[in-house]
């Protein structure tokens, strides 16, 4: 499942010239526009090949970039970036009014690496995850209710090769040779569990779900997304085909954890609405706030024992009355801070940068 870092290098170009958005799951199709039906596109018009290949290309889980340098030792600094985006075969879904029904196919694509600058070599970038899929979503506009169903066919991995025990040791020894005449304050231990960084991770899975919309004060479809009162429950369940990477090789206490046991379940509450008054005459705008749960897999995994929580905010930072950054503030807790380490149990609260293409 090796993946060359360097194809990495054409999706950084592009997260360098993108634009603010807020970073949580996004629905499949597109809300009715709020303009006269005449200046509406119909479906069955078809825009030229080359603007109609950028215009499919679409926001997909969110894009984040978080300066990491605040955890750990002088060689755990960081830049960590999650991107995400879909190419949406065909056209979107798009609807008219309340009650259209529509469908799309596309295929998907998260990732996430590291770049150590100036902390280690990390040649240019270390991977973390690789998902791309193939997802089939069908919907229909309402206020509330099920607006979304989803199935998808996907594959997860983080690109990396280790699989035996000498394999680890031996790059744990390199890891030391090479840093600790420069780190003589680091202990020893640090660097096996720096190796295991690069042992393999990778599972094929079938996923089905769905989104499901809360409308507290039953305000208008085209208005869902900048009232706090509605908001999207997206589902999202597991099953894993065939047998992962997920052996915890180097730790007798771990050696039996299953991945299906701490990632499978995911739910999602996704709120998107507007800031009129600035918090502290700093943040404000669209605005987003987004609680997400994962645990095992409801087929087969442990669902509800190995549960983990990440809370989000994403709103506009005014540094100027024209320069607007998208900020967002994330916390972590629980399991699946990274695929090689999905069983390790960690917290904390990080400050990003959440873009879009």
């Amino acid at each position: 499942m090796t993946m060359h870092h360097y194809l990495l290098s054409p999706l950084l170009c592009l997260l360098l010239f993108s634009s603010v958005c807020t970073a949580a799951p996004k629905l499949s199709g597109n809300l009715p526009e709020q303009q006269p039906k005449e200046q509406r596109k119909k479906k069955d018009e078809q825009p030229p090949p080359q603007e109609s290949f950028f215009k499919n290309i679409q926001p997909y889980e969110g894009t984040e970039i978080y300066v990491d340098y605040g955890r750990g030792n002088d060689l755990d600094g960081a830049l960590d970036v999650q991107y995400s985006f879909k190419y949406i075969f065909g056209r979107d879904m798009s609807f008219e009014k309340e009650g259209d029904f529509d469908w799309n196919v596309a295929f998907s694509f998260s990732g996430e690496f590291d770049f150590y600058l100036s902390t280690r070599n990390s040649g240019p970038v270390v991977g973390r995850r690789y998902n791309p899929g193939l997802q089939f979503a069908w919907g229909t506009v309402k206020r509330d209710g099920v607006i979304e169903w989803r199935l998808s066919l996907e594959h997860e991995s983080n690109g990396q090769t280790t699989d035996s025990l000498p394999t680890l040791l031996s790059i744990a020894r390199d890891n030391k040779a090479e840093n600790a005449q420069d780190h003589p304050n680091i202990d020893s231990n640090y660097y096996l569990k720096m190796a295991t960084e690069t042992v393999s991770r990778g599972s094929d899975f079938i996923a089905l779900g769905g989104v499901y919309r809360v409308n507290l004060n039953n305000i208008a479809y085209q208005d869902c997304h900048s009232n706090i009162s509605c908001f999207d429950v997206h589902l999202k369940f597991r099953k894993i085909l065939g047998e992962p990477e997920d052996a915890v090789f180097w730790d007798v206490a771990k050696r039996h954890d299953k991945l299906e046991d701490y990632q499978g379940t995911d739910i999602t509450l996704v709120s998107q609405f507007v800031i009129e008054d600035r918090i502290f005459k700093l943040l404000g705008g669209p605005s987003t706030l987004s609680l997400r749960y994962r645990s095992g897999e409801i087929w087969g995994g442990d669902i509800g024992t190995n549960n983990t929580f990440d809370l989000s905010f994403t709103s506009h930072l005014h540094v100027t009355y024209e320069v607007q950054l998208p900020i967002i503030f994330s916390y972590h807790a629980g399991y699946l801070e990274e695929l090689y380490k999905y069983s390790e149990k960690a917290h904390y609260l990080r400050i990003g940068f959440a873009l879009n293409f």
